[in-house]
């Protein structure tokens, strides 16, 4: 027996190649790295370390998360600028009552005017008589304070 012991034939997985390789859901061998890989899904998109197919689910369920809170973010802005708009309006409304008390206030000055020229009006020629009597005793007064002022020099 010159023939040499090989020793049992030796599948390429189990061969010290520097290459990855990994194990198939069958059971076949896959030098190359295309195969089962814990750290990999056989499987494009799947589920690491495994063959199953990717679930659609959680990413959907991620989107609608999204969905729901640029919804809530998009609801927020709009309570908020509802606010604004409130807050403005509120603003306006007083704005709009004081200028209203404001012309009321001018308007109710103006017919008190109105009716004090009225009274004015009235008493008009008795007060330009009273002034006359009043210019008189002015008059007089200085008179007396000329004469006064004499009297002194004198």
């Amino acid at each position: 027996a010159t023939e040499q012991w090989v020793g049992p034939r030796i599948s390429p997985c189990f061969s010290l190649r520097t290459t990855p390789m990994g194990w198939n859901a069958d059971g076949t061998c896959t030098p190359s790295g295309g195969g089962f890989n814990a750290n990999r899904s056989s499987v494009a998109g799947g589920v690491f370390g495994t063959d199953h197919a990717p679930t659609r689910e959680p990413r959907q369920r991620n989107v609608n998360f999204l969905d729901e809170l640029s919804q809530a973010e998009q609801r927020d802005q709009m309570q908020q600028q509802q606010q604004m708009q409130q807050q403005q309006q509120q603003q306006q409304q007083q704005q709009q009552q004081q200028m209203l008390l404001h012309q009321q206030q001018m308007e109710q000055q103006q017919r008190q005017q109105m009716e004090h020229q009225h009274h004015q009006h009235h008493q008009h020629q008795q007060h330009h008589q009273h002034h006359q009597q009043h210019q008189q005793h002015h008059q007089q007064q200085l008179e007396q304070q000329q004469m006064q002022q004499q009297m002194q020099q004198q």
